[in-house]
């Protein structure tokens, strides 16, 4: 579920505005961490209408990622988000 108009502030230039571009995105990072590709949430904490969020994505490098070739090799990236 996105809005129309999210806006991926991480995102490169042309691709931070709108669901199509989030899209590539997402398509891109599930095609790079293989069928064994997950996002886990580790913590989600909220105070009045801020959220930050805890989450760590792995898999397996199994397609280019950011110019990198797949390895084939087991990674886990530690992320946080706020809203």
């Amino acid at each position: 579920l996105v809005h129309p108009a999210i806006v991926n502030h991480p995102a490169p230039p042309p691709l931070r505005q709108g669901a199509a571009h989030f899209r590539r995105i997402m398509d891109a990072l599930r095609a790079a961490a293989g069928a064994d590709g997950a996002y886990d949430v580790v913590q989600v904490v909220a105070e009045g209408d801020l959220v930050a969020a805890l989450t760590v994505w792995r898999g397996t490098h199994a397609a280019p990622w950011l110019g990198v070739p797949a390895t084939g090799r087991p990674f886990a990236t530690p992320q946080a988000h706020t809203f």
